[in-house]
Formats: structure tokens, C-alpha cells, sequence
């Protein structure tokens, strides 16, 4: 399964790339991190939008971290349920999620 995903990730920072000026990736380590890694972003005017892949949980994180800034979020779910894509009407195949 991590294989999948990473090919999924790869996928999506290809496409990501071939529609905005720069892609960064940041990678959690620990609970809590994605919070931080978003905080540390949020004021950050060479970001936009940040995109947050994975579960509930690490998304959750990352709307913790933006909480109260302009910035704008995307989302790609990679949970095993991923209960707030599904629960937003997201599409869950790459294509559908990074175009629109």
C-alpha cells in the first residue's frame, strides 16, 4: 500500500507542478508536526496554498496550523476512510482532485 501511495504522491506533484510555479514537499514525523510545519507557512507570502495530503487526522492538523490566516487549503485524502473528503463530496481519483 505505501507503494501505491507513493506513486499516487508522485503523480500528484507532477501535475501540481505542471500548474504552479514551484511545488515544496514536507514530509511529517511525529504527531503534532503538520500543525507546526502549517503554522510556520501560514505567514509566508512565497505560499499561496497549502495542500495537505493524507488522513483525517493530518488534515485536521493542517487546518489547526493555517487556523486564522488567508491561506488557502487543498486536500488530498489518503486515509483509509478519509471521512471529510467523502463527507465534502470530494472526488477520490487524482485526476478529479487536481484539476478542478
Amino acid at each position: 500500500m505505501q507503494d501505491s501511495i507513493e506513486k499516487f504522491l508522485e503523480r500528484a506533484i507532477k501535475i501540481l507542478e505542471s500548474n504552479a510555479k514551484k511545488v515544496t514537499l514536507y514530509a511529517t514525523e511525529y504527531p503534532g508536526h503538520a500543525i507546526e510545519i502549517a503554522a510556520n507557512l501560514k505567514n509566508n507570502i512565497n505560499y499561496t496554498i497549502l495542500i495537505a495530503a493524507g488522513g483525517d487526522g493530518t488534515i485536521n492538523e493542517v487546518i489547526n496550523g493555517i487556523y486564522g490566516s488567508d491561506k488557502k487549503l487543498g486536500i488530498i485524502p489518503l486515509g483509509t476512510v478519509s471521512v471529510l473528503a467523502r463527507e465534502m463530496g470530494l472526488k477520490l481519483t487524482l485526476r478529479m482532485l487536481l484539476v478542478h
